[in-house]
């Protein structure tokens, strides 16, 4: 496989990878303009948000690369577990649409994560799937080859790193996050 960091000291992001991590960049602020374009008024007021709440992510690009696949790979989730609770077609279309290029950042990032065998992958709940050499499959898909989903509460779970029923706060939300489904829940 190839090594996409283009650096042998592997603290830096740097050509290939570079223009990879730019790329998500950009689509996340994308979508974050077009969701918060498309709620209006209905926009919720961004929460307070800790990056650093697992202590790993910024000490050096295989590190960057854990975090943010774990990030992608619970976001792919997140959509599919949303999906039913979706009822105006156009908004579903959009958001399948979303889901879509949020798939293929978590296939870019597991296949880097792979490629450089990452050291520093670790799972999120009982459902994730680590990329190899960590874990056994490359893409994150059930038996059925199916993606997997997690409901509202379960990605409140991962993202306040507290799988307490009822909890509210916490990791990368310490103060919480706004909107209508604030609570972990079983």
């Amino acid at each position: 496989m190839v090594n996409l960091s283009n650096s042998s000291n592997k603290t830096e992001l740097t050509g290939d990878l570079k223009a990879i991590v730019e790329e998500i960049t950009y689509d996340e602020q994308q979508h974050v303009m077009l969701l918060r374009s498309a709620l209006g008024s209905a926009a919720i007021a961004k929460p307070a948000i800790n990056l650093d709440a697992l202590g790993t992510g910024f000490e050096g690009f295989l590190h960057f690369i854990a975090l943010a696949r774990a990030f992608e790979d619970v976001g792919v989730s997140a959509y599919g577990g949303a999906a039913p609770l979706i009822s105006s077609s156009a908004i579903l279309a959009t958001a399948a649409r979303i889901a879509l290029t949020e798939a293929y950042h978590a296939g870019s990032l597991r296949t880097i994560a792979a490629a450089n065998k990452d050291p520093y992958l670790f799972t999120v709940d009982s459902q994730d799937i680590l990329p190899p050499p960590a874990g056994r499959q490359y893409f994150t898909v059930n038996t059925q080859a199916l993606s997997i989903v997690r409901t509202p509460g379960q990605v409140l779970a991962i993202v306040y790193h507290n799988t307490t029923n009822g909890a509210t706060a916490g990791g990368f939300f310490p103060n919480g996050v706004n909107g209508n489904i604030t609570s972990v829940s079983a």
